[in-house]
């Protein structure tokens, strides 16, 4: 408490001289640039409408105005982005009606917001989608070469019940997921190549994930028949996959994952800081998740157990006690910090 009063008593101190500098007419250079425009300042804006799913992005820095657009209905393809151009998608809310216990086969080839834009990025904002297979997407034909930056901004949005992955590119591209809420999602990050396309090479990219509340969730129909929800991640294998800044980030799991893991490739981890890995289920079923997530393909040669060793100066796990309710838990661990964002953020209004 010392270090922090002592911190904050510095910045007030370096604040005030800085103040005192620039009143006196110097330190010109010292003082904040203005904010940068946002995404509803872009020259180039469309309003969208419920009644139209497809939106073509012509040029550069083009929004897509959704805020108060609801699109709720039984959509494949909920809202399809593409075009030549780059910009942003703010707000809406995107909600498939299908029954929850549909099949997982049927929930794949849903997805909420695809974006085969030619150009990058495209930043998403205040996005609510509920119930989908896949959330927001980067099409597998975006142009993404590796070791190039970010062609996905996904941020202040709220993905919930997502059957299959709730941020997916196949293609492997750089993305950035900050300050958003994915509850209950099946695989909340999917950076693997198919099996059609085994040489796709992303390892000169790099995926940033930070300030997110990341929930797992077992639906009724999941991949395989499998009982338990799959990995936090879904990584490119045998080195392929891009790299990872993981920070601020709280993931909260219930099962051994069947496919991916729990923890991110240590060999991939380019930053971390402050995260936290909450566990929900029983202490065999932690027990036995510490021993899953294995890498067999040339990655980083470890389980998810060892990968927790090797990240503990950036991880917190916390696991619940067979002796405590998973109700009791979340309310401890969980609940108060989704209540806190849903307060704070308008997605969850859209």
């Amino acid at each position: 408490m010392g270090r922090r009063l002592e911190s904050r008593a510095g910045q007030i101190g370096l604040a005030v001289g800085l103040l005192g500098w620039a009143l006196l007419g110097g330190g010109a250079g010292c003082i904040p640039s203005p904010q940068q425009p946002g995404c509803l300042d872009n020259a180039s804006l469309q309003i969208a409408t419920p009644s139209l799913l497809d939106y073509s992005y012509p040029v550069v820095d083009h929004t897509i105005d959704a805020r108060g657009v609801d699109w709720v209905g039984q959509y494949t393809y909920g809202v399809d982005l593409g075009g030549p151009g780059t910009g942003c998608f703010v707000g809406g809310r995107i909600e498939g009606t299908w029954s929850q216990a549909d099949s997982w086969d049927l929930y794949h080839a849903r997805k909420a917001l695809p974006n085969g834009l030619e150009g990058r990025p495209l930043i998403v904002e205040q996005l609510h989608v509920a119930n989908y297979g896949d959330g927001v997407a980067i099409e597998l034909a975006a142009p993404c070469p590796n070791g190039s930056p970010s062609w996905l901004v996904l941020r202040d949005s709220h993905l919930e019940d997502m059957h299959d992955d709730a941020v997916e590119s196949d293609g492997l591209c750089s993305a950035e997921v900050e300050d958003s809420l994915l509850d209950r999602v099946y695989v909340a990050l999917a950076f693997r190549n198919r099996l059609s396309d085994p040489n796709r090479n992303g390892s000169g990219n790099t995926v940033v994930v930070r300030d997110n509340l990341i929930r797992m969730h077992s639906f009724a129909n999941n991949y395989l028949g499998y009982t338990e929800h799959n990995g936090i991640w879904k990584w490119a294998r045998q080195g392929k996959g891009p790299k990872l800044s993981v920070r601020n980030n709280r993931f909260l799991a219930f099962d051994a994952p069947p496919g991916g893991t729990l923890l991110p490739f240590v060999n991939k981890v380019v930053s971390c800081t402050n995260n936290v890995l909450l566990f929900a289920g029983s202490e065999a079923d932690w027990q036995a998740a510490l021993l899953t997530g294995c890498d067999i393909q040339g990655d980083d040669g470890l389980c998810d157990g060892e990968r927790l060793l090797a990240l503990a100066s950036c991880y917190t796990a916390v696991t619940k006690p067979d002796t405590q309710s998973e109700a009791d838990f979340l309310a401890a661990h969980w609940d108060p910090y989704v209540a806190s964002w849903k307060a704070s953020h308008a997605a969850d209004d859209e």
